[in-house]
């Protein structure tokens, strides 16, 4: 009987980490434009970064970033 319950533990320990990667996914994007401040006209091949991490993207030939 106490195989029984560690074969079961250890499956119930399984599939929680195989399926926390479900819950992991993304919470969202963050979409914008970079311009000129005095022209308006949009600025290629700028830096923006998340603020507090890691992430970050260039912006487009037209400013925009995802």
């Amino acid at each position: 009987m106490d195989t029984l319950k560690r074969v079961f533990h250890v499956k119930v320990v399984l599939f929680l980490l195989l399926t926390s990667h479900i819950f992991a996914g993304d919470a969202g994007k963050v979409v914008g434009t970079v311009v000129d401040k005095e022209s308006g006209s949009p600025l290629p091949g700028v830096n923006v970064m998340l603020d507090g991490s890691s992430y970050g993207a260039a912006t487009t030939e037209t400013g925009s970033f995802v």
